[in-house]
This record gives structure tokens, sequence and C-alpha cells, in this order.
């Protein structure tokens, strides 16, 4: 690269110390900002193991527990270590957070500037990789502590791998490998995984590094490369078993679902999201908050339109030589670690666009667009001025977006309020507005926002809960209005009815709770019709029937629920009395008693 004056007198120090600057001046104001409830909750302020901080029982809990979103090990321990330090702070979890970026930051430094073989360059890379404003999400988000972490062991995997061969000669020599940077690489992939499983695809970005990287290229090669990383790619293969049995164990009922749309849509959606992906990395002065995922197939016409211009970016780089081959490399790493969250596999979260996923892809993307620099510069040497000057006002729109993106993240209300009015029909977003609201005492602001979602997606049933449980603190009639609806909403899940009339039985309100166990065997379908909340709703109507004085009618549930257990009669049995004796103020239930024991004993005849 030709000598600029200013640029002579940059060192690697001078670099790290800019880069860290920047980091923490820019993301200065997030040590003030508050929890949010979205995850925040779950992970932190509402998890009573977080609350006594460091102990067996928490760190047990870190190492065994699946699913929520999936297995992070590490990620809950630091959740706990925040904890034990700072206590429900949200400043200290925000201040680690804040350490880990800019660590990251200096590693992607050291990474792009061997890859680049110019500190310049590699400053370039890192000082994008800190101030780009979709970064803002993984750093001041809480929740996104996974993503951090799992990239600091994942860039330190990556750095030790890169050094495990003679990287900085003209020719990397494979034949002397240090065994002890290899096996430290392997550590840290691991870690990494451990940590949040984006950096599953690690493996395949360590090949397009050797590959691209090495001037030699043949078959052998290729082979010799493919050898190196057999053991990240048996790690990947294990703890991706781990992921898809974690991911199983998460239960419950989920708003919106990547299932809504069949696998051959999803593929179709992909290059578009790609694509778009591509756009808001280079151009990202228009962001959104919470961005749901479409739940309908774009038009086949931009479908093709966007894997013809996917396929157009790489053209001519991947026929050009020398330098070019950084620019492929740079776009491979891109379009592929994306691969895993565009929605293609119909698992993890609901979202078009997430802009915490994008913090391993961007390093790909930002070393191709500085090799593109790099090449301009010498190309276009008596404009490098102007090339330098677009440079230093494109990272100061950088700086700028990313300053106002940051105080979008200050509260609850502040980000669902920015992603009400980023996005369109934004259901999801006014409901956790209205739950802000509620916890707030905010009551009339929480209605309108419970109502708007409702408004948008009506056959959501957990929206008329909402609006159930909010009225019911002022209105009774308008709270069962709500409570009722959710019978006639279409998504409505056997488990939901089922958790309302329980929860309406534990209250006393025994006619609402009948309601809803009579309606749950009404409506239940041929395939729910094998769950327990089938055959427990018999069990809870007798209770129910008792109550009121009907014995006749609770003989008839207590005996047809039997009937249609299919396994572990005895048990069944002991539940069924259980539930008779927990009738108060029962003068007359032992006939009922009477025929639940005939019942069984005849069953063990």
């Amino acid at each position: 690269m030709p000598k600029i004056k200013i640029l002579k007198y940059l060192t690697s120090p001078i670099i790290v110390i800019l880069i860290i600057f920047l980091t923490f001046a820019l993301y200065a104001d997030v040590l003030f900002f508050d929890f949010i409830n979205f995850d925040d909750n779950t992970y932190i302020y509402d998890n009573p193991l977080l609350t006594n901080g460091l102990t067996w029982t928490s760190v047990h809990w870190a190492w065994t527990k699946f699913g929520a979103p999936y297995y992070m090990p590490l990620t809950r321990l630091s959740y706990i270590i925040d904890a034990e330090v700072f206590n429900i702070n949200p400043a200290g979890f925000h201040l680690t957070n804040l350490v880990l970026h800019v660590i990251n930051s200096v590693l992607v430094f050291f990474i792009s500037k061997t890859i680049l073989k110019s500190i310049f360059a590699g400053g370039l890379v890192a000082i994008f990789f800190s101030i780009h404003p979709q970064h803002v999400e993984a750093v001041a988000w809480i929740s996104q502590r996974k993503e951090l972490l799992a990239a600091f062991f994942g860039l330190l995997s990556f750095l030790f791998y890169m050094h495990n061969n003679s990287v900085n000669s003209s020719v990397r020599d494979l034949s002397t490998p240090n065994y002890l940077f290899y096996l430290l690489s392997l550590i840290f992939f691991l870690l990494s995984l451990l940590s949040k499983p984006t950096w599953v695809m690690l493996p395949f970005l360590l090949l397009i590094f050797d590959w691209c990287c090495f001037d030699n290229k043949d078959s052998y090669r290729f082979l010799s490369f493919l050898k190196k990383i057999s053991l990240f790619i048996a790690i990947a293969l294990s703890y991706s078993l781990i992921h898809l049995y974690s991911t199983s164990a998460v239960e419950g009922h989920v708003i919106t679902s990547l299932q809504s749309l069949s696998l051959i849509d999803r593929v179709l959606n992909a290059p578009v999201i790609l694509l778009h992906y591509l756009i808001i990395g280079i151009f990202p002065f228009s962001l959104a908050g919470y961005q749901p995922y479409p739940y309908l197939p774009y038009p086949l016409w931009q479908t093709v339109i966007s894997t013809i211009l996917i396929i157009s970016v790489f053209i001519i780089p991947a026929f050009r030589k020398t330098t070019n081959n950084l620019i492929f490399m740079g776009l491979t790493w891109f379009f592929i670690s994306l691969l895993p969250v565009i929605g293609i596999l119909g698992t993890g979260e609901s979202i078009l666009i997430g802009d915490r996923w994008t913090y391993l892809p961007h390093i790909g993307l930002f070393i191709a667009a500085v090799q593109i620099i790099k090449n301009q510069i010498q190309l276009r040497y008596k404009y490098k001025a102007y090339i330098l000057s677009f440079l230093f006002l494109y990272i100061s729109a950088h700086i700028y977006t990313t300053n106002k993106t940051i105080k979008y993240w200050k509260n609850s209300a502040t980000y669902w309020t920015w992603s009400i009015n980023t996005t369109k029909n934004n259901h999801y977003a006014h409901i956790k507005l209205g739950e802000h609201y509620e916890k707030q005492g905010l009551l009339y602001e929480a209605k309108k926002n419970y109502l708007k979602a409702h408004e948008i997606n009506h056959e959501e049933p957990l929206y008329v809960i909402f609006l159930g449980n909010i009225y019911a603190k002022d209105n009774e009639d308008k709270a069962w209005f709500f409570y009722k609806k959710l019978l006639t909403t279409s998504l409505a899940p056997i488990e939901i009815i089922f958790k309302m009339g329980f929860t309406f039985m534990v209250n006393k309100d025994f006619v609402k709770a009948k309601y809803f166990f009579d309606n749950l065997i009404i409506i239940a379908s041929d395939s729910n019709k094998n769950t327990l909340e089938y055959y427990f709703s018999h069990f809870y109507i007798a209770h129910l029937e008792l109550i009121t004085g009907n014995e006749e009618g609770a003989n008839y549930f207590i005996l047809k629920g039997l009937e249609l257990l299919p396994f572990n009669h005895d048990k069944n049995c002991e539940y069924a009395r259980s539930i008779i004796l927990a009738a108060e103020d029962i003068t007359n239930f032992r006939g009922t008693i009477s025929k639940l024991d005939a019942h069984c004993i005849n069953h063990i005849n």
C-alpha cells in the first residue's frame, strides 16, 4: 500500500489504544442503561438462581440446563459471576459486555492485520467491527452476552490456528505445525460452542482461510487442509447433536414459529434475506428493532434477483488471482456464517434480521471491503486523498448511527417503541411494551398495547390471556370476555386451555375452571386425546363436580378418565383418589371413593 504521511506513524500499540478508546467512548452510555424485558428477565433479573451469586447450585444449573434457548453453560457462568460481583445491577452486566466487545475488536485487529499484511488495513477492519451500528444489539443487550463470549473464544481459536503454521512466510509451511497452538485452537473452539453455537461454522471458515491464503492450490493441498480441520469438524458435529437435543428440550407454546413456513419456502426466502444482510452491512444507516420473520414466502422474482446479485458479487474475485483471493475469502466467510441464522433449518428464533447475528459474518465482509479499498488505492494512487476522505466520512456516519442506535436500548420502553416505529404490524413489540407498562403500573398504556397486539394477531391465544389478566384488575366482565375468547382462537394449544382451567381452580373460581375443562374435552382433536391434559381434565371436572355436590357427575368423570389413561393404572388410581380427597368442604364423597376403589380392584383382578 502506498505510503501516506500519517499512516507511517501507525503501529500496532497505537491502533490498539485507538480501538479501546473509541469503543469505550462510543458505548459509555450503556453503563447507565437498564435491563430490558426481552430475555434479560429470563436469564437474569427474574432468575432465582442468580440472586445468590456463585453457589454449587447455580454452577450445577449452568452446566446441566438444556434449552432456553440452547446449551450455553459458559454464558450462564458469566452471568453468575456478574451476579456475584455486581449483584443484580445492570451496570455491572453492561460493563462485562462492553469489555468483551473491546477485547473482541482488538482480536479482530490482530487477525485481520495478519491476513491483510497491513497494520493500517487490519486497524480499519477492527474499527469497522468496533463501531458498526448492527453490533449495538450484541453489546447493549445484556442477553447477547452469549454472542460476545462465543466470539471471544472463537477469535482466539482462529488466532491460534493462524499461528499454528508459518503464517507470516510467503508460502505457508504445513510440515512444521505448532501442536501447542493447534491444541489451544481446538480448546478455544470448544469453549466458543459452550458459550453459543454460532461458531459451529468455524471449521469451514478455517478451510476457506487456508485455501485462499495459500499460493499453491491443488487437490493434495486441499486434502491436507481438510485433514488439518478434521478434529474441528468432529467437535462441531458432536456439539450439533447436543444443540439438537437442547433445542428439542424447549417446551411450551411459542408465539411465532418458523415451522409455519415449508422448507421450500424458507429456502426460497434465504437469498432475499442474505442480500438484505449484505446491503444493511454496507449501508447500516436505517436500522430497525425487533423484526419478525415474514410468515409468507417472498415473491419468486425477489428470490431470482437476489440470487443473481449474490452470485455476481463472487464472479470477479473468484476468477482473479493474488489479493482478490482475500475478497473471495471474506465474502464466502460472510455468507457461510449467516447460513445457520436465516431460517432454512426452521429452528431457533423467528426473526428476519437479527443484528447480533452479524457479529461473526461481518469480520469476513470487512476483510473483503478493506481489501477492495487497498486495491483501489493501489490502482488509483492519485485519488488516494479522495478515497481516504470518503472513508473518513463513511466511518463518521457509522459512529453517528451507532451513537443514535445505542440510545434505543436504554430500557424496555425505548427499545419496543423503536421496534414499533421502524416495523409494520409488530404485534410482539406491542405485547412486550404492554408488559413493561403493566409492570410500571401504567395500566391504560398496557391495555392499549395489548389491544393493538390482539388487533394485529387476533389468533394468538397468549394475547387474549394478557388482556384477560389485566382487565381482571378492574373489570371482571371484560376480563371474562377475553378469557372466553381463548377457546375461539384457532392457535390455542390444549396445554394453555388446561392451564387456564387449573389456574381458576387454584384461585377457587370453580365455575370458570369447569368451563375451561369442559370445553377442553369438547374441542380436543384426536391427536390431543392422547395427552395428559385431556386425561386429567376428567379428574379435575370430577373434583369440581364433588365441590358442587354432583356425586353422579364426579363418578362418571373419574371412571371415564381412568378408562382413557392407557398406562400406569395403579398410579392413576392413586392420583384420582388424591384429587377427590383434595376437594374441600365435601361431606358426601364416600360413594365416589367406593366406585373408584371397586374399579381399580377389578382392573387388578
